[in-house]
């Protein structure tokens, strides 16, 4: 995360610095992506970056944060209003989270995020209380969890509960890495999340 130091520019000097980044990483990977363009773009010395930020991935993740939707808010509301359905959750919340990604003025960002994913970005992307992996932090997932109907499923544990939803997670992402990469329509993306979203909840055998 920005150091104090960065928060205590000037708005006018933070927008500049962020907006120079993203457009650097709208139009190459993280790895590729140059401090040096960075900074000369945004008229600031190499010392004085690495008073706002740690190094390149800092910076990276922090937009990340920064543009994202706020997913989980938006997740939960979408699990109260299908009174706890998870699979009818995730399909109404998915078309809200294509459009954060897919259009203006943030596709081309998430684009090379998604085309060169990996654990740390899936993390970041999904929505923040499904993205761990880790049984600890299961408590931390409680609020998300306790918007679900656990009767309607065959789960016999919170933590049962929480494969399901990130094993949902990672079929959500892998739609969304595949619509980048062969630059599928939104309705294409979704079509393709809700068929296997269909084949969880019912079963793809005849």
């Amino acid at each position: 995360m920005p150091t104090k130091t960065f928060f205590n520019l000037s708005d006018a000097k933070r927008e500049r610095l962020i907006d120079v980044a993203t457009k650097e990483f709208s139009e190459k990977s993280l790895n590729e992506a140059s401090i040096n363009a960075i900074i000369k773009s945004a008229s600031i010395s190499r010392g004085s970056f690495y008073q706002y930020f740690e190094n390149k991935e800092d910076l990276y993740f922090y937009i990340v944060k920064t543009i994202k939707s706020d997913s989980e808010e938006l997740f939960k509301q979408e699990l109260k209003k299908a009174d706890g359905d998870i699979f009818v959750g995730f399909r109404n919340y998915f078309p809200h989270l294509l459009i954060n990604m897919m259009e203006e003025p943030n596709a081309n960002f998430y684009k090379q995020l998604f085309l060169h994913m990996d654990y740390r970005a899936t993390k970041e992307v999904a929505p923040e209380e499904l993205s761990s992996h880790e049984e600890g932090s299961i408590e931390t997932k409680k609020s998300v969890f306790s918007f679900v109907n656990r009767t309607q499923l065959q789960v016999d544990s919170v933590q049962e509960l929480n494969k399901l939803m990130r094993l949902i997670t990672s079929i959500m992402m892998h739609e969304i890495i595949e619509g980048f990469a062969r630059d599928y329509s939104q309705e294409k993306i979704k079509a393709n999340f809700y068929q296997k979203l269909n084949w969880l909840e019912f079963g793809a055998k005849k």
